[in-house]
């Protein structure tokens, strides 16, 4: 799904006499708010997604899972398992193990929901010490993130 936007008219919205225009202004303000609502809308969209997915290798290798999970590892061996493998390769919230390397946002809101609704269901409360990420993981998923979006949106040439 791309996002499709008008170029703006100009920076400084003044008449072709150089005097400022209101019209314009407002124009060119009301342009820009709904090219921002497009671009939130993507990422709610998405963040919808990535949410009916969560642990969607828990449901698709239940077998699996439960098999490791009947055997009451500690965290660590279970860590080696081929299923938990199998589960941190192919979701991208698990940030505690593996940091994907496009990380993005999205992957740390996924994060910080899991780690929330778990810890919270489980124990009653949130530990925050628990949910970490380093300052290179976020200032990452900030970078491909703008990227993310860049490569989202296209402009339409005015006809």
């Amino acid at each position: 799904m791309s996002i499709k936007i008008k170029k703006s008219t100009d920076e400084d919205h003044r008449e072709e006499n150089g005097e400022l225009s209101k019209e314009k202004l407002l124009n060119e303000t009301q342009k820009h708010a709904n090219d921002v609502e497009m671009g939130m809308d993507w990422f709610s969209k998405n963040i919808e997604i990535r949410g009916r997915k969560h642990d969607w290798t828990r449901i698709e290798y239940i077998d699996d899972y439960w098999g490791e999970y009947k055997k009451e590892l500690e965290y660590e061996d279970l860590k080696k398992t081929e299923w938990y493998q199998t589960h941190i390769n192919n979701e991208r919230h698990h940030l505690n193990a593996k940091i994907p390397e496009d990380i993005d946002l999205i992957d740390v809101l996924e994060y910080i929901t899991d780690c929330v609704m778990a810890t919270k269901a489980r124990f009653g409360h949130v530990d925050k010490e628990f949910i970490t990420l380093s300052p290179e993981a976020l200032k990452k998923a900030f970078t491909n993130t703008i990227d993310l979006l860049d490569n989202e949106v296209e402009i339409e040439e005015k006809k």
